[in-house]
């Protein structure tokens, strides 16, 4: 066997024993998978161009490469699911809590989701050197910021029927926050599930709208009272003004009555009178008037003219 050939299987032989210790101890490679993102350092610095999908090698303890997911990540910030789990792609987090304009404690329960911008992964490791760091400064602490920021441009006593007011500054102001991100892009919009008020201004609240349903139903009573007065008022009036009618009905009538029969009266007296009789008779004689002759107890007619 040649030196040259011996050099060969020397070289064959490490290469062997250098992969089985690779498989061994699952270093010296990885794989990327299609969602994910990949991010190598050599020595102290990163290349800047990130990795496609794929097998890697890398030397150990020189090199390193780390897979970074790069699909969505959901941040919820909610009271009932703060318990969770967290995952790659949902991360469960307490309600972020801040103050009003007048510094009174407000919470907001809601949903953001991001998306990693693939070519500035490496420039990110490169700033904050991990994921998880990048992802605080450039997420977690902006989105706290804001929220905030957007609390105390409210009143927490009102606050809760501005909510569409709110929710439209929040996305707003979010969305403005992503445009000038150059690591995260926001997906969606912002999803605005709750706001929570401290118990005293809850309780002062409920309060009020006790009070004012209470004044509400004794102003339903008084009107009701009202009307239903106004009602008997109006019936006693209509049946005032019924008997008025009629009796003023009755006294017309006996007024008729009495002015016909005086009126008749009248023309019996004036027909019995001597010179209605007289024109009477000149009526009955055809206009010409007659004589009367004789003595009192024996007149007649003698002569007409």
């Amino acid at each position: 066997m040649g030196k040259s050939t011996k050099v060969i299987l020397g070289s064959i032989t490490v290469l062997l024993i250098v992969v089985g210790l690779m498989i061994i101890t699952k270093t010296g490679f990885t794989v990327i998978d299609g969602w994910e993102i990949g991010v190598k350092k050599t020595g102290t610095n990163y290349d800047m161009k990130e990795l496609n999908p794929g097998y890697k090698l890398f030397i150990p303890v020189y090199e390193q490469i780390t897979a970074i997911n790069g699909r969505p990540i959901l941040f919820n910030y909610s009271k009932s699911d703060a318990h969770k789990t967290s995952t790659e792609e949902i991360r469960y987090d307490g309600m972020i809590t801040g103050v009003d304009k007048n510094g009174i404690p407000l919470s907001f329960a809601l949903a953001i989701e991001v998306k990693p911008v693939k070519n500035m992964m490496a420039d990110m490791f490169q700033e904050d050197g991990t994921f998880e760091n990048g992802l605080d400064k450039k997420v977690i602490q902006p989105n706290r910021s804001i929220v905030r920021d957007v609390m105390g441009s409210f009143d927490a006593k009102t606050i809760q029927s501005k909510r569409d007011e709110v929710s439209k500054m929040l996305n707003q102001r979010i969305k403005q926050a992503y445009k000038e991100n150059k690591y995260f892009e926001l997906v969606g919009t912002v999803d605005l599930k709750e706001i929570e008020l401290p118990k005293k201004v809850r309780d002062g609240q409920i309060a009020v709208q006790l009070a004012a349903q209470d004044a509400e139903r004794s102003g339903e009573l008084i009107v009701k009272a009202q009307n239903e007065a106004k009602a008997a008022a109006a019936k006693a009036q209509g049946v005032a003004n019924a008997k008025v009618i009629q009796a003023k009905g009755i006294a017309d009538a006996i007024v008729v009555k009495a002015k016909a029969q005086a009126q008749a009266n009248k023309l019996l007296t004036e027909s019995l009178s001597d010179k209605i009789l007289k024109n009477n008779a000149i009526a009955k004689w055809n206009g010409t008037t007659p004589k009367i002759v004789g003595s009192e107890n024996s007149q007649f007619i003698y002569k007409l003219k």
